[in-house]
C-alpha cells in the first residue's frame, strides 16, 4: 500500500534500504525537498529504482520526504506517482499511503483523483488537516507539506532507525539482514507482514469516507 519516508537534514539511508522499499513498493517512486528561495522541489515519476536513487543522491543529506507507490487503483504510469501538488499555487504537496474509497478509476490512483478533486480545493490549511486526519482514524497515512517549509506527518508513523515511516515494508522484504540485527525493534510493532497485507485494515467503508468528507468541505464553506 506504498510507503511514505521522512528522514531529517544529514540523516543518511543506505541504498540497500532504499532497494528494499522499492522491490516492497514497484510501481514508481517521488521525493521533495524545502529550497528556501523556491518552495517546495518535487521530483516525481521514477519507474526504474536506477532512475530515482541517480537522482536522489545530489539531495540525500537534506530534510526529504520520500514515497515508493504500489498501485491499487489507477495505471502503473510516472503521473500516478506521488508526490501530488497545485503546480499553479503550490500550495500544498501531498504524499499517501492507504487506501482512499470512492476515489480512482481506470487510469487515475486514488491519491491523484482525491487531491486534485478535492483537497487542492480546500484554501484553509487548517481545514486540509482536519479532512486528512478525519482520513487518518480510518486507516490512511499522509505526509502534507506546508508552504513555509513545515511537515505534517498524519497517522500512525513509526519510528525506525532515525527515520519515520508509514509501514515497515522497508524491512519486512530482506529477513536475512534486517529482520535479524532488528528483532527487538520489529517485536515492539509486531510482524510487519501482518498489518501490510492486512486489506481489510486499509480499507473504508465507502459511505463513511464518502460523509466524513462532505461534513469537512460544508463546515470550511467550499461546498
Amino acid at each position: 500500500m506504498c510507503i511514505i519516508i521522512y528522514k531529517e537534514t544529514n540523516e543518511i539511508i543506505p541504498e540497500k534500504t532504499l532497494k528494499t522499499a522499492w522491490e516492497a513498493n514497484p510501481h514508481g517512486a517521488g521525493f521533495s525537498y524545502y529550497a528556501h528561495k523556491r518552495g517546495w522541489i518535487s521530483q516525481k515519476g521514477y519507474m526504474t529504482f536506477e532512475h530515482f536513487y541517480r537522482d536522489y543522491l545530489p539531495h540525500a543529506k537534506k530534510e526529504l520526504v520520500i514515497h515508493f507507490r504500489i498501485a491499487t487503483h489507477g495505471v502503473i504510469n510516472p503521473e500516478n506517482c506521488h508526490p501530488f501538488t497545485d503546480t499553479e499555487s503550490s500550495n500544498s504537496v501531498l504524499y499517501h499511503n492507504g487506501i482512499l474509497s470512492n476515489f480512482g478509476s481506470t487510469s487515475l490512483s486514488d491519491t491523484s483523483d482525491f487531491y486534485h478533486s478535492c483537497l487542492k480545493h480546500l484554501t484553509d490549511f487548517n481545514a486540509k488537516i482536519n479532512l486528512l486526519e478525519s482520513l487518518a482514524d480510518l486507516g490512511n497515512k499522509f505526509a502534507l507539506l506546508e508552504p513555509n517549509g513545515d511537515i505534517q506527518l498524519i497517522g500512525d508513523f513509526k519510528s525506525y532507525k532515525n527515520l519515520f515511516v508509514s509501514n515497515l515494508s522497508l524491512v519486512a522484504f530482506d529477513h536475512t539482514s534486517w529482520m535479524t540485527s532488528e528483532s527487538d525493534k520489529l517485536d515492539e510493532y509486531g510482524d510487519p507482514t501482518d498489518a501490510y497485507y492486512d486489506q481489510a485494515y486499509w480499507e473504508a467503508d465507502d459511505k463513511t469516507t464518502q460523509a466524513k468528507i462532505k461534513r469537512i468541505l460544508k463546515d470550511t464553506g467550499e461546498i
